[in-house]
């Protein structure tokens, strides 16, 4: 019986203790994650914007400003990552800069700006996710 009583004391020990390191993870700095979150998010309107019959340059100008700012946030947001990292970071802002200063008629000269993109998106998260 007791031997029953100290097996019942350990488990409900052990499961309070995992309960607590569960919260305590849970509780991390949530901004990185809210970076990237808003990165997909203009990455998605402005997807979105390009398929869009109407598109225009002047108006998916916002989107890529924003996009830039947040882009921005990311080696403030990730310090202590390695060098690579840091290039992978200042890769993405030049494609962002390199969409935004793309002039033409239509939507359609944005089209490889954003694929370089994603591309630039997709081999950082590649590396490091």
């Amino acid at each position: 019986m007791r031997h029953i009583l100290v097996l019942l004391i350990g488990i409900v020990i052990g499961t309070l203790g995992a309960m607590s390191l569960s919260n305590a993870i849970a509780q991390r700095n949530p901004v990185p994650r809210a970076v990237m979150v808003m990165m997909a998010y203009h990455q998605g309107q402005l997807g979105r914007d390009l398929r869009d019959p109407r598109c225009s340059p002047a108006a998916v100008a916002p989107e890529l400003q924003q996009l830039a700012a947040t882009a921005a946030n990311i080696p403030p947001v990730f310090q202590g990552f390695d060098q690579g990292f840091a290039q992978a970071s200042a890769n993405l802002q030049q494609r962002i800069q390199q969409a935004s200063a793309t002039q033409g008629p239509s939507c359609q000269a944005l089209q490889a700006p954003m694929a370089a993109i994603k591309e630039a998106c997709d081999a950082c998260h590649r590396q490091y996710r």
